[in-house]
């Protein structure tokens, strides 16, 4: 595909290979794709049966088959045994491309970096703000394929995002404004969505008013606690706090008991005020910690929100928009707490690699926490 586009921290990435703080072949499910399989397939003698033994497949799905938790190709120099032969196309495609994540939406493809790499990571808390996107001068490999032609939500969405953006950038109020403001625009919009009616969304106007917000304006006043922290408390027992947590990801199982004992204290009619409150002050002790959440915010948002192209479901994307950087938010002040305030920015991009590893690149527990925002909030 030529219309490629990379995020403009796509060429400032380099992989910290063997003197990576944790590893991508360590703890994750591999999934090996039909064009690397067949590779696989065609080699011959004992380095092609070697291979192949340590294949399986898990729901029908072929994937590395993991020892003690590791990939079997992690050599004894914490290096990919073939890119370290000089056999890059023997990786499994999500290897390859690892942390980028290049997604093809029809016409064009658009390629974003993940957090749970600390390498990206930091590069993050290093340069805050918008990112912006520009056509890729070399060859990228598309990771995930969306096969839809709709053109009329193609556009949509690629107008819908860069309004909403501009939007949350303007200065003049405060992300929990802003998040109350952006659900009901959004809310209006996928239910006309939902009845085939994309045209009438041009109608929906995205301000601060609440009678723009209609009946969809939240009945609350604005709060960091934009989920309630009941809800939160659902997910984080039910659906992040799993078996062997402590074994599998002992800091950010370390951040959840902390995360319980600071807010387990609180009484529950109190708790969303409580958090509220402990924003507030850690961000006038802390301002710059304001622009890393709006980053993140707006990344998650360049993630995801145009993944509505294959189910349409706008109102869904954004929540999840809302959660992951509330749940980010929850743990890095949780952090703060214990921690103080001059934290270095190596403990930053920590807290938030930890946090993507944890929540947002964990598939099972995406579809679970889902289940608790239909059933709690939408």
């Amino acid at each position: 595909m030529e219309n490629v586009y990379i995020t403009d921290l796509y060429e400032k990435f380099h992989c910290l290979a063997n003197q990576c703080p944790t590893s991508c072949c360590k703890g994750w499910v591999l999934p090996v794709d039909d064009e690397t399989n067949e590779r696989y397939e065609k080699l011959e003698g004992l380095f092609g049966r070697h291979i192949r033994f340590h294949i399986s497949k898990i729901k029908g799905i072929r994937v590395i088959r993991r020892q003690f938790g590791r990939c079997p190709f992690l050599n004894s120099d914490k290096m990919c045994q073939f890119q370290a032969s000089g056999h890059p196309e023997l990786m499994p495609l999500v290897c390859r491309t690892y942390p980028r994540e290049t997604v093809c939406f029809d016409k064009e493809a658009r390629c974003t970096l993940v957090l749970s790499c600390p390498a990206v990571a930091k590069l993050f808390i290093e340069n805050p703000g918008r990112r912006s996107f520009r056509l890729a001068p070399s060859k990228v490999e598309v990771f995930w394929e969306m096969n839809n032609e709709d053109d009329a939500m193609f556009a949509f969405l690629k107008e819908e995002e860069e309004k909403l953006l501009d939007f949350f950038w303007e200065k003049g109020h405060e992300m929990p404004e802003i998040w109350q403001a952006m659900y009901a625009y959004i809310y209006q919009k996928h239910d006309l969505i939902v009845r085939n009616r994309l045209e009438d969304t041009k109608e929906i106007r995205l301000s601060y008013d609440r009678k723009d917000m209609a009946e969809y304006a939240l009945l609350k006043r604005p709060s960091y606690a934009f989920f309630k922290i009941e809800t939160i408390d659902h997910m984080v027992l039910d659906c992040i706090n799993y078996g062997a947590l402590s074994i599998r990801e002992p800091k950010f199982y370390h951040l959840i008991k902390r995360y319980l004992d600071i807010f387990g204290k609180q009484y529950l009619d109190k708790v969303d005020d409580y958090f509220d409150e402990q924003m507030r002050l850690m961000l006038e002790e802390c301002p710059d910690a304001y622009l890393r959440y709006q980053s993140y915010f707006s990344w998650c948002m360049n993630e995801l929100f145009f993944q509505a192209f294959e189910n349409y479901n706008i109102i869904r994307q954004y929540l999840y928009c809302v959660l992951y950087t509330q749940l980010y938010m929850i743990f890095d002040l949780v952090d703060y707490m214990e921690k103080g305030p001059n934290r270095s920015k190596e403990r930053l991009a920590e807290v938030l690699y930890i946090c993507e590893q944890g929540i947002q690149h964990n598939p099972s527990l995406k579809h679970n926490l889902m289940e608790v925002i239909r059933r709690e909030f939408l």
